[in-house]
């Protein structure tokens, strides 16, 4: 679970550093001129306002469904293993 959890959040830091990079490295080669950081800071800003927001929002619904299968999945083994072992034994 924490080898998912750090993987989903390197691929998340990745999704905002390399268009952020990417910003950088076209300021430099076009007008050869640095972004500076408060520049860099409304672009990442701006960017958590748009569809990455949805694609999050999915990602934590599939969290919850999956979450809320075990829970009901649980007590539904334990009672069949229960009544299992009561038929056979």
């Amino acid at each position: 679970m924490q080898a998912a959890e750090l993987s989903r959040t390197s691929g998340c830091a990745w999704e905002v550093c390399s268009p952020a990079l990417s910003t950088h490295a076209q300021a430099w080669a076009l007008r050869w001129k640095r972004v500076k950081d408060n520049a860099t800071s409304a672009m990442l800003t701006a960017w958590k306002k748009t569809a990455n927001r949805a694609r999050a929002r999915l990602n934590g619904t599939k969290i919850r469904t999956r979450i809320t299968d075990r829970r009901r999945d649980h007590p539904h083994q334990l009672t069949t293993r229960l009544v299992r072992e009561r038929a056979c034994g």
